[in-house]
Protein backbone atom coordinates (compact mmCIF):
# COMPACT_ATOMS: atom_id res chain seq x y z
CA UNK A 1 0.00 0.00 0.00
CA UNK A 2 1.48 3.28 -0.99
CA UNK A 3 2.26 5.47 2.28
CA UNK A 4 0.07 9.64 2.15
CA UNK A 5 4.36 10.67 2.17
CA UNK A 6 4.85 8.61 -1.44
CA UNK A 7 1.59 9.65 -2.71
CA UNK A 8 1.81 13.36 -1.89
CA UNK A 9 5.71 13.16 -4.15
CA UNK A 10 3.77 11.05 -6.72
CA UNK A 11 0.95 14.06 -6.77
CA UNK A 12 3.97 16.49 -6.47
CA UNK A 13 5.87 15.55 -9.53
CA UNK A 14 2.42 14.69 -11.53
CA UNK A 15 1.39 18.54 -11.18
CA UNK A 16 5.24 19.53 -11.99
CA UNK A 17 4.57 17.33 -15.01
CA UNK A 18 2.05 18.83 -15.83
CA UNK A 19 2.79 22.27 -15.03
CA UNK A 20 5.76 22.00 -17.53
CA UNK A 21 3.61 20.34 -19.95
CA UNK A 22 1.42 24.02 -20.34
CA UNK A 23 3.93 26.11 -19.92
CA UNK A 24 5.21 24.43 -23.23
CA UNK A 25 2.41 24.35 -24.77
CA UNK A 26 2.22 28.21 -24.60
CA UNK A 27 5.43 28.86 -25.49
CA UNK A 28 5.26 26.68 -28.47
CA UNK A 29 2.17 28.71 -28.76
CA UNK A 30 3.72 32.24 -28.84
CA UNK A 31 6.86 31.54 -30.79
CA UNK A 32 5.02 30.30 -34.04
CA UNK A 33 4.13 33.70 -34.70
CA UNK A 34 7.09 35.85 -32.75
CA UNK A 35 5.86 39.14 -34.48
CA UNK A 36 2.06 39.44 -32.83
CA UNK A 37 4.46 39.93 -30.03
CA UNK A 38 6.91 41.90 -31.34
CA UNK A 39 5.15 44.21 -33.73
CA UNK A 40 1.55 43.57 -31.80
CA UNK A 41 -1.29 42.87 -33.33
CA UNK A 42 -5.14 43.30 -33.80
CA UNK A 43 -6.07 40.96 -36.43
CA UNK A 44 -8.56 41.96 -38.73
CA UNK A 45 -11.99 42.52 -37.04
CA UNK A 46 -10.67 42.34 -34.09
CA UNK A 47 -9.02 45.61 -34.33
CA UNK A 48 -11.57 47.18 -37.23
CA UNK A 49 -14.91 46.01 -35.82
CA UNK A 50 -14.34 45.11 -31.87
CA UNK A 51 -11.82 47.46 -30.82
CA UNK A 52 -12.46 50.15 -32.79
CA UNK A 53 -15.81 49.91 -30.76
CA UNK A 54 -14.02 49.56 -27.42
CA UNK A 55 -11.85 52.25 -28.05
CA UNK A 56 -15.35 54.97 -29.35
CA UNK A 57 -18.45 53.53 -28.13
CA UNK A 58 -20.21 52.84 -24.54
CA UNK A 59 -18.73 49.58 -22.89
CA UNK A 60 -22.14 47.93 -23.22
CA UNK A 61 -22.52 48.98 -26.12
CA UNK A 62 -19.05 47.88 -27.37
CA UNK A 63 -19.77 44.34 -25.24
CA UNK A 64 -22.94 43.28 -27.24
CA UNK A 65 -22.01 44.54 -30.46
CA UNK A 66 -23.09 42.17 -33.10
CA UNK A 67 -20.79 41.23 -36.43
CA UNK A 68 -21.56 38.90 -38.94
CA UNK A 69 -24.64 38.41 -37.81
CA UNK A 70 -23.81 37.23 -34.23
CA UNK A 71 -22.16 37.81 -30.84
CA UNK A 72 -18.81 37.28 -30.45
CA UNK A 73 -18.03 37.85 -26.27
CA UNK A 74 -14.92 36.74 -26.39
CA UNK A 75 -13.61 39.44 -28.80
CA UNK A 76 -15.54 42.24 -27.23
CA UNK A 77 -14.53 41.24 -23.83
CA UNK A 78 -10.76 40.78 -24.85
CA UNK A 79 -11.24 44.30 -26.88
CA UNK A 80 -12.77 45.68 -23.89
CA UNK A 81 -9.47 45.18 -21.92
CA UNK A 82 -7.02 46.20 -24.08
CA UNK A 83 -9.27 49.60 -24.89
CA UNK A 84 -9.36 50.49 -20.87
CA UNK A 85 -6.85 48.51 -19.01
CA UNK A 86 -3.66 49.64 -20.62
CA UNK A 87 -2.18 52.72 -22.22
CA UNK A 88 -2.80 52.06 -25.74
CA UNK A 89 0.59 50.91 -27.40
CA UNK A 90 0.12 48.11 -25.35
CA UNK A 91 -3.39 47.59 -26.31
CA UNK A 92 -3.03 44.66 -28.61
CA UNK A 93 -0.96 42.38 -26.30
CA UNK A 94 -3.84 42.70 -23.69
CA UNK A 95 -6.23 40.69 -26.75
CA UNK A 96 -3.26 38.65 -27.83
CA UNK A 97 -2.81 37.23 -23.84
CA UNK A 98 -6.99 36.67 -23.55
CA UNK A 99 -6.79 34.98 -26.61
CA UNK A 100 -3.80 32.84 -25.19
CA UNK A 101 -5.62 31.99 -22.12
CA UNK A 102 -8.41 30.92 -24.36
CA UNK A 103 -6.28 28.57 -26.44
CA UNK A 104 -4.65 26.83 -23.01
CA UNK A 105 -7.65 26.03 -22.48
CA UNK A 106 -8.48 22.84 -23.94
CA UNK A 107 -5.11 21.90 -23.12
CA UNK A 108 -5.92 22.41 -19.18
CA UNK A 109 -9.22 20.45 -19.73
CA UNK A 110 -7.30 17.56 -21.09
CA UNK A 111 -4.70 17.64 -18.08
CA UNK A 112 -7.30 17.74 -16.12
CA UNK A 113 -9.84 15.67 -17.96
CA UNK A 114 -9.06 12.40 -15.89
CA UNK A 115 -9.19 10.17 -18.96
CA UNK A 116 -7.83 6.33 -18.07
CA UNK A 117 -5.83 6.27 -21.71
CA UNK A 118 -4.45 9.89 -21.10
CA UNK A 119 -2.85 9.39 -17.97
CA UNK A 120 0.10 7.99 -19.29
CA UNK A 121 2.45 10.80 -20.08
CA UNK A 122 3.79 9.89 -23.49
CA UNK A 123 0.19 9.65 -24.59
CA UNK A 124 -0.76 13.12 -22.74
CA UNK A 125 1.78 15.06 -24.54
CA UNK A 126 0.66 13.03 -27.98
CA UNK A 127 -2.76 14.63 -27.51
CA UNK A 128 -1.18 18.21 -27.08
CA UNK A 129 0.88 17.92 -29.73
CA UNK A 130 -2.38 16.73 -32.17
CA UNK A 131 -3.87 20.44 -30.40
CA UNK A 132 -1.17 21.97 -32.30
CA UNK A 133 -0.65 19.71 -35.53
CA UNK A 134 -3.93 18.94 -36.58
CA UNK A 135 -5.12 21.19 -39.27
CA UNK A 136 -3.36 24.28 -37.62
CA UNK A 137 -4.40 26.90 -39.83
CA UNK A 138 -2.52 30.40 -38.24
CA UNK A 139 -6.01 31.72 -38.85
CA UNK A 140 -7.42 30.69 -35.13
CA UNK A 141 -3.74 31.66 -33.47
CA UNK A 142 -3.67 33.91 -30.63
CA UNK A 143 -6.45 36.80 -31.67
CA UNK A 144 -9.74 36.90 -30.11
CA UNK A 145 -12.07 36.70 -33.24
CA UNK A 146 -11.64 33.11 -33.92
CA UNK A 147 -11.29 32.45 -30.15
CA UNK A 148 -14.70 30.94 -30.60
CA UNK A 149 -13.29 27.71 -32.71
CA UNK A 150 -11.22 26.91 -29.13
CA UNK A 151 -14.42 27.40 -27.21
CA UNK A 152 -16.15 25.09 -29.67
CA UNK A 153 -13.47 22.83 -29.79
CA UNK A 154 -13.68 22.97 -25.58
CA UNK A 155 -17.42 22.32 -25.45
CA UNK A 156 -16.79 19.38 -27.60
CA UNK A 157 -13.78 18.27 -25.31
CA UNK A 158 -16.13 18.74 -22.22
CA UNK A 159 -19.19 16.74 -23.87
CA UNK A 160 -16.22 13.84 -24.46
CA UNK A 161 -14.66 13.97 -21.14
CA UNK A 162 -16.10 12.34 -17.74
CA UNK A 163 -18.17 14.96 -16.00
CA UNK A 164 -16.37 16.93 -13.16
CA UNK A 165 -17.57 18.73 -9.63
CA UNK A 166 -16.39 21.47 -7.80
CA UNK A 167 -13.93 23.74 -8.90
CA UNK A 168 -13.13 22.16 -12.09
CA UNK A 169 -16.97 21.48 -12.56
CA UNK A 170 -17.38 25.54 -12.50
CA UNK A 171 -14.65 25.89 -14.40
CA UNK A 172 -16.59 23.89 -17.29
CA UNK A 173 -19.46 25.63 -17.44
CA UNK A 174 -18.10 28.83 -17.30
CA UNK A 175 -16.49 27.93 -20.80
CA UNK A 176 -20.29 26.45 -21.55
CA UNK A 177 -21.20 30.17 -20.87
CA UNK A 178 -18.74 31.71 -22.78
CA UNK A 179 -18.44 29.55 -25.75
CA UNK A 180 -22.47 30.17 -27.44
CA UNK A 181 -22.23 33.87 -26.91
CA UNK A 182 -18.85 33.73 -28.68
CA UNK A 183 -19.90 32.02 -31.76
CA UNK A 184 -22.59 29.81 -33.19
CA UNK A 185 -20.48 26.43 -33.46
CA UNK A 186 -20.41 25.28 -30.09
CA UNK A 187 -24.26 25.51 -30.19
CA UNK A 188 -24.71 22.53 -32.59
CA UNK A 189 -23.24 20.16 -29.97
CA UNK A 190 -26.35 21.01 -27.69
CA UNK A 191 -28.35 17.98 -28.65
CA UNK A 192 -25.27 15.74 -27.88
CA UNK A 193 -25.40 17.06 -24.74
CA UNK A 194 -29.13 16.18 -24.06
CA UNK A 195 -28.30 12.81 -25.59
CA UNK A 196 -25.37 12.07 -23.25
CA UNK A 197 -27.46 13.60 -20.24
CA UNK A 198 -30.62 11.08 -21.31
CA UNK A 199 -27.48 7.92 -21.79
CA UNK A 200 -25.82 8.44 -18.64
CA UNK A 201 -28.66 9.31 -16.67
CA UNK A 202 -25.71 12.41 -15.61
CA UNK A 203 -27.27 15.67 -14.00
CA UNK A 204 -24.22 16.84 -14.41
CA UNK A 205 -24.55 16.72 -18.65
CA UNK A 206 -28.14 18.02 -18.06
CA UNK A 207 -26.82 20.97 -16.46
CA UNK A 208 -24.11 21.12 -18.75
CA UNK A 209 -27.00 20.81 -21.88
CA UNK A 210 -28.99 23.77 -20.44
CA UNK A 211 -25.76 26.10 -19.87
CA UNK A 212 -25.71 25.36 -23.50
CA UNK A 213 -28.87 25.17 -24.89
CA UNK A 214 -29.74 28.51 -22.35
CA UNK A 215 -27.43 30.81 -23.84
CA UNK A 216 -27.29 29.78 -27.12
CA UNK A 217 -30.58 30.41 -27.29
CA UNK A 218 -29.53 34.30 -27.55
CA UNK A 219 -27.02 33.75 -29.68
CA UNK A 220 -29.54 32.34 -32.15
CA UNK A 221 -31.88 35.26 -31.74
CA UNK A 222 -29.38 37.56 -32.58
CA UNK A 223 -28.40 35.27 -35.82
CA UNK A 224 -32.66 35.54 -36.20
CA UNK A 225 -32.80 39.40 -35.65
CA UNK A 226 -29.31 40.03 -37.76
CA UNK A 227 -29.05 38.19 -40.56
CA UNK A 228 -25.81 38.56 -42.50
CA UNK A 229 -26.22 38.82 -46.60
CA UNK A 230 -22.64 37.52 -47.29
CA UNK A 231 -23.68 34.05 -44.94
CA UNK A 232 -24.88 31.18 -47.65
CA UNK A 233 -26.21 28.48 -45.77
CA UNK A 234 -26.26 25.30 -46.91
CA UNK A 235 -24.11 22.78 -49.12
CA UNK A 236 -24.53 19.64 -50.86
CA UNK A 237 -23.44 16.19 -49.48
CA UNK A 238 -21.19 16.06 -52.33
CA UNK A 239 -19.58 19.35 -51.96
CA UNK A 240 -19.30 18.23 -48.45
CA UNK A 241 -17.89 14.50 -49.19
CA UNK A 242 -15.13 16.86 -51.15
CA UNK A 243 -14.67 19.34 -48.43
CA UNK A 244 -13.62 16.62 -45.95
CA UNK A 245 -11.55 14.58 -48.23
CA UNK A 246 -9.71 18.06 -48.95
CA UNK A 247 -9.47 19.11 -45.22
CA UNK A 248 -9.48 15.75 -43.17
CA UNK A 249 -7.89 13.27 -45.15
CA UNK A 250 -5.34 14.78 -47.53
CA UNK A 251 -3.82 17.71 -45.74
CA UNK A 252 -3.34 16.10 -42.47
CA UNK A 253 -1.76 13.55 -43.71
CA UNK A 254 0.51 14.54 -46.69
CA UNK A 255 0.33 18.59 -45.41
CA UNK A 256 -1.15 21.68 -47.14
CA UNK A 257 1.49 22.24 -49.86
CA UNK A 258 0.62 18.55 -51.68
CA UNK A 259 -3.36 19.35 -50.69
CA UNK A 260 -2.94 22.73 -52.38
CA UNK A 261 -2.09 21.15 -55.18
CA UNK A 262 -4.89 18.54 -55.28
CA UNK A 263 -6.87 20.47 -54.09
CA UNK A 264 -6.65 23.11 -56.94
CA UNK A 265 -7.63 20.10 -59.31
CA UNK A 266 -10.28 19.18 -57.65
CA UNK A 267 -11.54 22.32 -57.94
CA UNK A 268 -11.05 22.21 -62.06
CA UNK A 269 -12.98 19.16 -61.67
CA UNK A 270 -15.70 19.89 -59.96
CA UNK A 271 -16.08 23.33 -61.93
CA UNK A 272 -16.14 21.56 -65.05
CA UNK A 273 -18.63 18.74 -64.46
CA UNK A 274 -15.98 16.02 -64.39
CA UNK A 275 -15.95 12.77 -62.38
CA UNK A 276 -14.97 12.89 -58.46
CA UNK A 277 -16.12 9.39 -57.67
CA UNK A 278 -12.15 8.03 -56.53
CA UNK A 279 -12.41 11.18 -54.07
CA UNK A 280 -15.79 10.59 -52.88
CA UNK A 281 -15.36 6.55 -52.63
CA UNK A 282 -12.04 7.24 -50.38
CA UNK A 283 -13.70 9.82 -47.89
CA UNK A 284 -16.59 7.01 -47.08
CA UNK A 285 -14.68 4.33 -46.88
CA UNK A 286 -12.61 6.51 -44.59
CA UNK A 287 -15.69 7.68 -43.03
CA UNK A 288 -16.77 4.20 -42.20
CA UNK A 289 -13.53 2.78 -40.92
CA UNK A 290 -13.05 5.35 -37.75
CA UNK A 291 -16.94 5.42 -36.84
CA UNK A 292 -16.94 1.79 -36.90
CA UNK A 293 -13.08 0.93 -35.32
CA UNK A 294 -13.89 3.86 -32.72
CA UNK A 295 -17.33 2.16 -31.97
CA UNK A 296 -15.67 -1.40 -31.22
CA UNK A 297 -13.56 0.25 -28.56
CA UNK A 298 -16.69 0.70 -26.51
CA UNK A 299 -14.71 3.84 -25.09
CA UNK A 300 -17.31 6.59 -24.49
CA UNK A 301 -14.71 9.45 -24.67
CA UNK A 302 -13.72 7.93 -28.38
CA UNK A 303 -17.14 8.15 -29.30
CA UNK A 304 -18.08 11.24 -28.17
CA UNK A 305 -14.81 12.98 -29.23
CA UNK A 306 -15.82 11.62 -32.90
CA UNK A 307 -19.50 12.76 -32.68
CA UNK A 308 -18.50 16.13 -31.38
CA UNK A 309 -15.86 16.69 -34.30
CA UNK A 310 -18.68 15.37 -37.04
CA UNK A 311 -20.95 17.57 -35.61
CA UNK A 312 -18.79 20.95 -35.45
CA UNK A 313 -17.54 19.89 -39.00
CA UNK A 314 -20.64 19.06 -40.54
CA UNK A 315 -22.76 22.20 -39.32
CA UNK A 316 -19.86 24.24 -39.62
CA UNK A 317 -19.09 23.81 -43.39
CA UNK A 318 -23.27 23.89 -43.56
CA UNK A 319 -23.32 27.52 -42.09
CA UNK A 320 -20.14 28.96 -43.55
CA UNK A 321 -19.64 32.63 -44.87
CA UNK A 322 -18.87 32.90 -48.90
CA UNK A 323 -19.52 30.48 -51.44
CA UNK A 324 -18.85 26.53 -50.35
CA UNK A 325 -16.65 25.64 -53.40
CA UNK A 326 -14.00 28.09 -51.48
CA UNK A 327 -13.68 25.59 -48.55
CA UNK A 328 -11.63 23.17 -51.47
CA UNK A 329 -9.30 25.82 -51.26
CA UNK A 330 -6.91 24.87 -48.52
CA UNK A 331 -6.79 27.92 -45.82
CA UNK A 332 -10.26 28.99 -47.36
CA UNK A 333 -12.59 28.88 -44.42
CA UNK A 334 -10.01 27.19 -42.37
CA UNK A 335 -11.06 28.59 -39.30
CA UNK A 336 -14.42 25.90 -39.77
CA UNK A 337 -11.48 23.22 -39.59
CA UNK A 338 -9.69 23.58 -36.90
CA UNK A 339 -11.90 22.26 -34.45
CA UNK A 340 -13.12 19.13 -35.73
CA UNK A 341 -9.40 18.49 -37.14
CA UNK A 342 -8.46 18.43 -33.44
CA UNK A 343 -11.32 16.24 -32.33
CA UNK A 344 -11.01 13.90 -34.98
CA UNK A 345 -7.02 13.15 -34.06
CA UNK A 346 -7.79 13.00 -30.68
CA UNK A 347 -10.37 10.34 -31.48
CA UNK A 348 -7.36 8.56 -33.81
CA UNK A 349 -5.22 8.63 -30.53
CA UNK A 350 -7.93 7.28 -28.72
CA UNK A 351 -8.66 4.52 -31.11
CA UNK A 352 -5.01 3.63 -30.98
CA UNK A 353 -4.68 3.26 -26.58
CA UNK A 354 -8.44 1.12 -26.81
CA UNK A 355 -7.34 -0.92 -29.39
CA UNK A 356 -5.25 -4.21 -30.34
CA UNK A 357 -3.74 -6.41 -32.72
CA UNK A 358 -3.45 -4.16 -36.37
CA UNK A 359 -6.05 -1.81 -35.30
CA UNK A 360 -3.93 -0.78 -32.64
CA UNK A 361 -0.41 -0.75 -34.61
CA UNK A 362 -2.07 1.33 -37.63
CA UNK A 363 -3.93 4.25 -35.76
CA UNK A 364 -0.59 4.58 -33.47
CA UNK A 365 1.44 5.01 -36.70
CA UNK A 366 -1.14 7.23 -38.29
CA UNK A 367 -1.05 9.60 -35.14
CA UNK A 368 2.10 9.98 -35.00
CA UNK A 369 2.59 10.65 -39.01
CA UNK A 370 -0.51 13.48 -38.82
CA UNK A 371 1.50 14.95 -35.79
CA UNK A 372 4.99 15.17 -37.76
CA UNK A 373 3.04 16.35 -41.09
CA UNK A 374 1.25 18.69 -38.91
CA UNK A 375 4.31 20.22 -37.26
CA UNK A 376 6.18 20.38 -39.98
CA UNK A 377 3.81 22.80 -41.72
CA UNK A 378 3.71 24.70 -37.94
CA UNK A 379 6.20 27.14 -38.46
CA UNK A 380 5.79 27.61 -42.27
CA UNK A 381 3.78 29.29 -45.07
CA UNK A 382 2.34 32.05 -42.19
CA UNK A 383 3.19 35.18 -43.69
CA UNK A 384 -0.10 36.22 -44.25
CA UNK A 385 -1.11 35.76 -40.55
CA UNK A 386 2.09 36.78 -39.26
CA UNK A 387 3.10 39.64 -41.30
CA UNK A 388 1.66 43.37 -40.71
CA UNK A 389 2.59 46.97 -39.81
CA UNK A 390 4.15 47.48 -36.25
CA UNK A 391 1.33 49.13 -33.71
CA UNK A 392 3.59 51.76 -31.83
CA UNK A 393 4.74 53.25 -34.97
CA UNK A 394 0.74 53.14 -35.99
CA UNK A 395 -0.10 54.98 -32.63
CA UNK A 396 2.33 57.45 -33.21
CA UNK A 397 0.87 58.55 -36.57
CA UNK A 398 -2.54 58.60 -35.78
CA UNK A 399 -1.05 60.91 -32.92
CA UNK A 400 0.28 63.25 -34.90
CA UNK A 401 -2.48 63.32 -37.83
CA UNK A 402 -5.87 62.37 -36.00
CA UNK A 403 -7.44 61.52 -39.52
CA UNK A 404 -4.86 59.03 -40.07
CA UNK A 405 -7.02 55.76 -40.33
CA UNK A 406 -4.69 53.10 -37.87
CA UNK A 407 -3.99 49.96 -39.73
CA UNK A 408 -4.62 46.52 -38.15
CA UNK A 409 -3.56 43.29 -39.55
CA UNK A 410 -3.29 42.09 -42.37
CA UNK A 411 -1.87 44.65 -44.49
CA UNK A 412 -3.05 44.65 -47.85
CA UNK A 413 -5.63 47.33 -49.58
CA UNK A 414 -6.21 49.38 -47.10
CA UNK A 415 -9.02 46.84 -46.09
CA UNK A 416 -8.59 47.06 -42.46
CA UNK A 417 -7.92 50.24 -41.14
CA UNK A 418 -10.10 52.25 -38.44
CA UNK A 419 -10.15 56.28 -37.51
CA UNK A 420 -9.78 56.07 -33.79
CA UNK A 421 -11.42 59.66 -32.92
CA UNK A 422 -9.46 62.71 -31.56
CA UNK A 423 -6.18 61.41 -29.34
CA UNK A 424 -6.40 64.50 -27.19
CA UNK A 425 -9.31 63.97 -26.34
CA UNK A 426 -8.68 60.35 -25.41
CA UNK A 427 -6.00 61.41 -23.52
CA UNK A 428 -7.83 63.37 -21.64
CA UNK A 429 -10.29 60.57 -20.86
CA UNK A 430 -7.17 58.89 -19.22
Amino acid sequence: MMTSEASGTKLSTSMKFYTFLLATYAVLLLIRMPDILIKRRFWAEEGEVYFHNAWNERWYDALFAVHSGYLNLSASIATLLAAHLVPLEFAPLVSTTFALFIQLCPVFLLITGCVEWLRNRVTLTLALLLLLACNNTGEVWLNSITSQFHLALCAALILALPAAGGWLGAFRAGLLVLAPLSGPASIFLTPLFFLRAWLDRSRARLIQGGLLAAFGVLQVLMVALHPDPGRSVGIGPRLLILVMYIKHLIEPLFGRNYAARVASRLIETVTSGGPVLPEITITLIAILTIVITAWKTADPVVNWLLAGGATIMALSYFGSLAPHIGLLVVGGGGRYEYAPGVLFGLTLLGISKRSEGWVKAISTVLVIWVIVVGMHDYFRDNRFFDTGSTWTKEISRWRADPSYRVQFWPVGGGSWRSQLGDPHLHDGGD
